[in-house]
């Protein structure tokens, strides 16, 4: 049995935005799970990206076990380096449900909306 090739994402990154890996595909678990597929696919580290100089990170990855297809993927938004405490953990179950979440947050993010009780 062969693989079937998946595209990466397409994520169109906002001003201000800086893409620091992308591994994240079109390939959706909850739709068209094998685990050798999902093996080759998910993990912790699909997609990163940079706002203001690096000091705030969008994350996402995929957290579950391959083998039962239980899993989920989650989008964290990191300030200062500070990984035990994200800015806010946002979950999604399917690929699409992820890649619509991440562009709403990578918008808000550019927007600066986010930082407008700090002034």
């Amino acid at each position: 049995m062969s693989v079937e090739i998946f595209q990466l994402q397409e994520i169109e990154l906002p001003d201000g935005i800086t893409l620091v890996f992308s591994d994240f595909s079109t390939y959706d678990p909850s739709t068209q799970y094998s685990l050798e597929l999902s093996s080759k696919y998910l993990s912790e580290d699909l997609f990163q990206a940079s706002f203001d100089e690096g000091r705030l990170v969008i994350d996402l990855g995929w957290y579950g076990d391959v083998e039962t297809n239980i899993g989920e993927y989650k989008i964290q938004i990191i300030y200062g380096s500070d990984w035990d405490y994200p800015v806010t953990t946002i979950f999604a179950k399917s690929q699409g449900e992820a890649r619509d979440t991440l562009i709403r947050v990578l918008a808000h993010v550019a927007s600066g909306d986010m930082f407008e009780d700090e002034e």
